[in-house]
């Protein structure tokens, strides 16, 4: 099942209790409440970060794909990806290791 989006100044608000990062990657975590027990997910990459919407999307596509497989549908989570450094195409698998490491401590 594809993950909801988190759109909005609003949901971005508010209080994580889960909060896990490593390198360039910070994962922000909290239950919702809504009845469709439906995983929402926010991606946060800054231009300065990734200056090119290329590569932005492609590291969109990357995180989603990982939470998708990784998280499925456990449960009700809000879900933000904030990433601090760029994540360089030959580093993909290292970036992917990386979130999916993030991801199980949780």
């Amino acid at each position: 099942m594809k993950p909801l989006g988190l759109a909005g100044k609003a949901n971005y608000r508010g209080r994580f209790p889960f909060m896990s990062g490593s390198g360039g990657v910070v994962i922000l975590a909290r239950k919702n409440f809504l009845e469709s027990r439906a995983v929402r997910l926010g991606v946060v990459i800054p231009n300065r970060v990734c200056p090119r919407a290329v590569d932005r999307n492609r590291i969109r596509r990357v995180i989603r794909e990982t939470i998708r497989k990784e998280i499925g549908n456990k449960g009700n989570l809000d879900i933000v990806v904030r990433v601090r450094s760029l994540v360089p195409k030959a580093n993909h698998k290292v970036f992917v290791r990386q979130l999916l490491r993030l991801l199980r401590e949780f």
